[in-house]
């Protein structure tokens, strides 16, 4: 990724990393989800849910100095894959630069497992509090339940290694 003017560096599970100015990241990659960065920090502050994960992630950030996984952006449409919630830790605690990534798995020839699922707006507040948790650390698996009356369709796709 040479898309930031930024300091590269290697995660302790072996991605490439890149240290970058949270203004840069803000400027040039999209949220996820949400038309603008503002409506995305505006969300999260006024959803107790999200709070209180930002909240969680800010102390982390506050004790360890960084993350324990960097923020995932899609280099090709320059949105963020994982880690809205640590973007909006970070604008909140003014902290000036932030880990990124290209990538969900560790270098090397790991084994990988590709799901692309997309799904209906979920109606219910448990639903989608389950939908908008923070994800797994990339090198376990987990199963997802079926959700009654619900197909599973995903805004990008999502990469696990085990």
């Amino acid at each position: 990724m040479t898309l930031f003017n930024t300091t590269s560096t290697t995660a302790r599970d072996g991605r490439p990393t890149w240290l970058t100015a949270i203004s840069e990241v803000l400027s040039t990659v999209a949220p996820a989800y949400g038309p603008t960065w503002a409506d995305v920090v505006d969300m999260m502050r006024t959803d107790p849910d999200q709070l209180e994960t930002v909240g969680e992630l800010r102390r982390q950030l506050a004790s360890d100095g960084q993350f324990k996984q960097p923020v995932v952006i899609d280099p090709d449409e320059l949105t963020v894959s994982d880690g809205m919630h640590r973007i909006v830790a970070t604008i909140l605690s003014g902290t000036p630069h932030i880990l990124i990534t290209d990538r969900y798995t560790e270098a090397g020839n790991a084994e990988q497992l590709q799901i692309d699922f997309t799904a209906t707006a979920p109606r219910s507040a448990p639903v989608r509090r389950f939908l908008s948790a923070p994800k797994p650390e990339p090198a376990r698996w987990f199963a997802v339940p079926a959700v009654a009356g619900s197909e599973f369709l995903a805004s990008s796709p999502s990469v696990w290694g085990r």
